[in-house]
């Protein structure tokens, strides 16, 4: 019996084409599907101020104030319990 070290199993993907970049491309695609089928325009209105804007837009900027209140307030998130 000899030692060899044990070598990786070699990929049949190219090594530009990561889990991540598949990943990034398939919510790409998700996205464009998801504007393309939501061009409705409602109407939004807070306090005195109303807006039509189409619903993917409205959508968007919903999203993006969710991220910013997650990353300004990180104690939100749930605690893993050690």
């Amino acid at each position: 019996m000899t030692n060899s070290p044990a070598t990786p199993p070699q990929s049949s993907r190219p090594a530009w084409l990561t889990t991540r970049l598949i990943t990034a491309v398939g919510l790409a695609i998700l996205a464009v599907i998801f504007i393309v089928t939501n061009q409705g325009t409602v109407r939004v209105q807070i306090l005195v101020w109303a807006v039509n804007s189409p619903l993917w837009a409205l959508i968007l900027v919903l999203l993006v104030v969710g991220i910013a209140i997650g990353s300004l307030f990180p104690w939100l998130k749930s605690r893993k319990k050690n």
